[in-house]
């Protein structure tokens, strides 16, 4: 069976979580196709699309394909189209959208497309009690749109043409990203405050996937994160099926921010077995709070140091980096003491951009030799940088986040 994922923005992060889940799940699959914005795979066994597409941060919608056909096939493609509309009696809500890597294609396909599903809407108007072609003024169809008018209900079908260099491959969409509990997560938080630059929960979500493992247990894992702020990697390791949490912060606010915040997520989750320790400590004494070495994952957001106007000198960020270093050297080291002898952690660290240039931490320094190199997905390795990491950025951002993997040895 082959199935397609819409991915969001950070294709490769995106990409690499979706591979995680899969082989988490012990899904065995082919990639068929690596063309941003679109994963498309092959798997032996069928998929349970939302199962996946629940657990998923970036992806932001999922779907099968129900054939390909010849690039320049455009007959049998409309016979195909109008075959499963066919399908729908009394009611349809359906929507085309169309991709490729070529931009002047993608745009002159979607406008064929439209007067198309035009046309097919007008010649068979008569055999519904209501039929509509859903619109946008985007390239293709949100998931809020997708969502709202039902186009992956009984009575809707969303379409995705997927072109490639020789060949059309025909999607139909089963599942989009669950928009308005994100939404929840994120801006209906009482404890929000976007001065003290928050994870976005989305993030957040992706990073604890990163740190999945085929045969584990989430339940009977402890996770912790050292740099909690207001709490988001510990509201989405709830989410994830976490029951033992732990966060430290150094700021108190923080830690107010933290425990209102998973209050919150507990209440809209409806999860009450939540065992969780949330309380100030200084990362540079964490071993002295966790006299244990029993934690299974330490999933972080580091201190990515002051908010920048985007003006700073090369200079001055070399100090803040030079700053920042100690503290990770310090923190990482302390992480070390309290994972368990195959504890996984996850940190993210800031990338400073100024002008062309990127100004990035020695992370090899400051693993030492307790951690192996950044973990990466072997076969996958072309999504990664040369470093290991995995990038979150966004057009005109003064800051970019690495993320790094690491196991203890």
């Amino acid at each position: 069976m082959q199935y397609f994922f819409l991915l969001g923005n950070n294709y490769e992060l995106a990409a690499i979580e979706v591979y995680t889940v899969l082989q988490s799940f012990k899904i065995r699959y082919t990639t068929l196709l690596e063309q941003a914005p679109l994963l498309l795979i092959e798997t032996e066994t069928g998929i349970d699309l939302q199962e996946i597409q629940n657990i998923l941060g970036g992806t932001i919608k999922t779907g099968k394909i129900l054939e390909t056909v010849l690039g320049d096939s455009n007959e049998k493609l409309a016979k195909l189209l109008q075959e499963t509309l066919g399908n729908y009696h009394e009611y349809l809500h359906f929507g085309i959208n169309v991709f490729s890597k070529n931009y002047k294609q993608a745009r002159e396909m979607a406008n064929n497309w439209k007067t198309w599903a035009l046309a097919w809407k007008k010649r068979n108007k008569e055999n519904y009690k209501r039929l509509r072609f859903v619109e946008s003024n985007e390239d293709t169809l949100s998931s809020v749109i997708i969502q709202k008018n039902k186009l992956i209900s009984e009575n809707g079908c969303d379409f995705n043409l997927i072109y490639t260099e020789d060949r059309v491959f025909i999607g139909q969409s089963q599942t989009v990203q669950n928009f308005e509990l994100y939404s929840q997560l994120d801006y209906g938080r009482p404890a929000y405050d976007a001065k003290v630059g928050m994870i976005p929960p989305k993030l957040a979500q992706t990073l604890i996937n990163l740190s999945r493992l085929a045969n584990e247990n989430i339940k009977d894992l402890q996770l912790l994160d050292p740099f909690c702020g207001s709490g988001t990697i510990l509201s989405q390791a709830i989410y994830s099926g976490f029951i033992h949490i732990q966060g430290t912060d150094l700021d108190p606010e923080a830690i107010e921010r933290s425990v209102e915040n998973l209050a919150y997520v507990k209440e809209i989750l409806n999860t009450s077995k939540i065992k969780e320790e949330i309380f100030q400590a200084d990362v540079n004494k964490l071993s002295t709070m966790f006299t244990k070495a029993n934690i299974n994952k330490v999933i972080t957001e580091t201190h990515l140091g002051p908010a920048l106007s985007g003006k700073e000198s090369k200079d001055e960020l070399l100090r803040i980096k030079d700053e920042l270093s100690k503290l990770y050297q310090s923190a990482i080291s302390e992480i070390y003491k309290v994972l368990d002898s195959k504890g996984i952690l996850v940190i993210v660290i800031p990338v400073f951009t100024y002008k062309q240039q990127l100004i990035k931490f020695d992370i090899q320094n400051m693993i030492y030799n307790n951690f192996k190199k950044a973990k990466q997905l072997g076969q996958h390795k072309e999504l990664y940088t040369d470093r290991g990491s995995l990038l979150y950025k966004r057009p005109n951002q003064k800051l970019w986040r690495e993320i790094f993997v690491f196991q203890k040895q």
